[in-house]
């Protein structure tokens, strides 16, 4: 079961997409995503998921880039976002633990439509641990 804050974290930055979003800006994608989670504290770590990956986004990808081998413009875009949270999450939070995180990734890719990119989220992730 993907973590809400997760979950909702992933909405939002997904909304949010200049290219492939619906065109909102961060904030208001954020806005949006606040009925995916019921406890403060979770919508408050979404939060900090969202804005985190933008923040890092240039130093996210370089380190998904070096794990994959591969250029993050070939990456699924579903795929490519649950790496940058977990990635995030790795790199900046150290409250959940690592294998929750690259669970949560996997599962994340699979609800969003990239079943088959699961294995490939799977694989970079344990190769930066």
């Amino acid at each position: 079961m993907i973590s809400p804050a997760r979950w909702a974290a992933y909405e939002a930055l997904r909304r949010a997409d200049p290219v492939r979003g619906t065109g909102k800006d961060l904030a208001s994608a954020l806005s949006d995503t606040r009925g995916l989670v019921a406890d403060p504290r979770d919508r408050a770590l979404a939060t900090e998921i969202a804005l985190g990956v933008e923040r890092w986004r240039a130093a996210l990808d370089v380190r998904i880039e070096a794990a994959s081998g591969r250029d993050v413009t070939t990456i699924d875009a579903p795929a490519l976002l649950s790496l940058r949270i977990a990635v995030f999450q790795l790199a900046h939070l150290t409250r959940t633990p690592p294998h929750a995180v690259v669970d949560d990734a996997v599962e994340m890719a699979k609800r969003a439509g990239s079943a088959r990119a699961s294995g490939f989220v799977n694989a970079v992730l344990r190769r930066l641990l």
